[in-house]
């Protein structure tokens, strides 16, 4: 028997096993490498760009840390759609991929400014909004706001009268006041600036012809200090607007500034997304064919300056929205 061979053999058996198992090794070892990799990349670049393409509520499109589109656009829909949220601050907590938990604080400026807070998420680009926040107005508050008409019956004027004669003067009423013919908005600055003991807060403006219904309603609050958003006016005139700016072409501008913007974050999906982008358009044609014209507004005043108005004739028709103490 020839042992030397068997020995040979066994030890070139040997060492193509050693081999093997290097070989299975440093294959196990790249795969690892390779799906470590893989879930690296996946983590800190393919994720990354997947969550970039949803709205993210920190973004400013307009150059500016202090002008962050989420918040414009909830100021945007606040100030078109409801009578008493005037955005402020928003902050935005990331709770998970593409996910943000919300915390909006607004003021109630018609009745005194103080800030209030309701929270929201934004997840995957859907944005979330308690269901009664940011509700639009009422059709049947104005007599002429849209088709068709909703005037008060004369008992019922009759019966706010009397509620308004009966209160002292110390206090003050917020009411819906509508207008007997449509105002310019030249007309309604010289309405504001003859005003005695009141305030103008939300304006309803005319938004599609006489016998025609589109709603919700929509305005904008003209008088109001509010927040201003830096470089939002370089991309929508007068977006922001100041006291010392506001003459009826600039206050015109204003909100058609307010629709343009609405039209351009519903289109891309950065909206509140309650009302479609064809609202916004067929709003927008109508002022720019018609011209933008005030039908009523909400108006804060003592109850004897409401009372002047209607024996007047300046307003028509008052309801009446809350009454407070006025110190």
């Amino acid at each position: 028997m020839n042992y030397n061979h068997e020995i040979d053999t066994a030890a070139e058996l040997k060492a193509i096993r050693k081999r093997l198992r290097r070989r299975s090794l440093s294959i196990i070892l790249i795969s690892v490498l390779l799906a470590a990799g893989i879930l690296l990349g996946t983590i800190f670049v393919v994720m990354p760009a997947i969550e970039k393409s949803y709205w993210d509520p920190k973004e400013s499109s307009y150059g500016s840390e202090f002008s962050e589109d989420l918040e414009l656009t909830l100021a945007a829909y606040g100030e078109l759609f409801t009578d008493d949220v005037n955005i402020t601050f928003v902050w935005a907590e990331r709770t998970g991929f593409a996910s943000h938990n919300l915390t909006i604080q607004y003021a109630d400026t018609a009745l005194g400014g103080d800030s209030l807070y309701t929270y929201g998420t934004l997840t995957k680009g859907n944005l979330s909004l308690p269901m009664d926040f940011m509700r639009t107005i009422p059709s049947n508050i104005f007599e002429r706001g849209s088709y068709p008409e909703y005037p008060l019956d004369e008992e019922v004027k009759e019966s706010v009268r009397d509620r308004l004669e009966s209160l002292p003067d110390y206090t003050r009423v917020y009411v819906a006041a509508s207008f007997p013919e449509d105002l310019t908005m030249e007309e309604l600055l010289n309405f504001q600036s003859t005003l005695k003991n009141g305030t103008i807060g939300w304006i309803g403006i005319r938004n599609s012809e006489d016998d025609k219904q589109r709603l919700p309603l929509c305005g904008m609050t003209p008088f109001s200090g509010g927040i201003l958003w830096e470089n939002i006016n370089d991309s929508y005139p007068y977006f922001n607007i100041k006291g010392e700016e506001r003459t009826a072409e600039s206050l015109a501008q204003h909100f058609k500034s307010l629709l343009k913007y609405s039209v351009d974050k519903e289109t891309e999906g950065k909206g509140v997304g309650r009302e479609p982008v064809s609202y916004y358009n067929e709003v927008l044609a109508y002022v720019e064919e018609n011209g933008v014209n005030c039908y009523g507004c909400y108006l804060a005043a003592s109850p004897a300056t409401v009372l002047e108005l209607l024996d007047n004739g300046v307003i028509n028709q008052a309801w009446p929205m809350d009454a407070w103490i006025d110190f």
